[in-house]
């Protein structure tokens, strides 16, 4: 079974980004990650999932939570990792509710504090 790519659209911000916080649960080995605040505007509408990864979206497709269900220590380290040095603000949408997305390659600094979900084996065209 082929799963096809994540579709996006993704526009100027037309509103404050805000941040992302998250915790990783050490007992039940899993990363959780909210995004934003959470307001009558943003609740959960739909997902996109795999086996160990769930992206919840809300009425018009942003997403507001991740969901990390691999333990940090099957995290390949990569002792380049660094955050981007350009970031460019964007309004992402994911299009399709309730699809399934291919595993991503998790890789993770050495101190495992910082974590990228690769769905792609093309190099990355922008940072947003």
């Amino acid at each position: 079974m082929t799963v096809e790519p994540i579709k996006l659209r993704i526009s100027t911000p037309t509103e404050p980004i805000l941040p992302g916080r998250g915790f990783y649960q050490l007992e039940e080995d899993a990363l959780y990650v909210q995004i934003g605040l959470f307001s009558a505007r943003r609740r959960f509408f739909s997902y996109l999932e795999n086996e160990r990864i769930r992206l919840d979206l809300d009425r018009t497709g942003r997403l507001i939570f991740l969901e990390v269900a691999i333990p940090r220590r099957q995290w390949i380290v990569d002792t380049g990792l660094y955050p981007p040095h350009i970031v460019e603000p964007a309004d992402i949408r994911w299009l399709d509710f309730r699809a399934p997305i291919p595993e991503p390659i998790l890789t993770a600094n050495e101190p495992r504090t910082t974590l990228r979900l690769t769905f792609s084996s093309d190099p990355p065209a922008r940072n947003y």
